[in-house]
């Protein structure tokens, strides 16, 4: 899990280059995209395998497509998120993200008045 101080920086580079394309997520360079190429090949190898019994051949269809239905996910929340990011540019306080970047901490939010 990230600290504050890293999820700023990274929300800054991405207020700098734009929001990447969920292609990005897709195809990245980060360990979890290997695993992701990894379960993918051993599934399609093990259905290849196992393509005459079939039970076997609805176990390995039904993960592949749990599998390529979570990728479609994926890329979907992306995509949406990209696709208001002007929106959330405009509404985000720049001035506490870089701040946070710097590592100040920030005071505690002001209690509720209590009535």
């Amino acid at each position: 899990m990230q600290n504050e101080s890293e999820l700023a920086k990274s929300l800054l580079r991405i207020r700098d280059n734009g929001f990447p394309s969920p292609l990005t997520s897709l195809f990245g360079r980060k360990p979890v995209h290997l695993l992701r190429y990894l379960v993918f090949g051993g599934l399609v190898c093990l259905l290849a395998e196992l393509w005459s019994d079939v039970e076997s051949r609805a176990f390995l269809l039904g993960l592949l497509g749990f599998f390529v239905g979570a990728i479609f996910k994926e890329m979907t929340f992306v995509n949406k998120i990209r696709a208001n990011w002007g929106f959330t540019r405009k509404v985000t306080n720049w001035e506490l993200v870089e701040r946070l970047a710097e590592g100040t901490p920030l005071p505690p939010p002001p209690l509720p008045d209590a009535k």
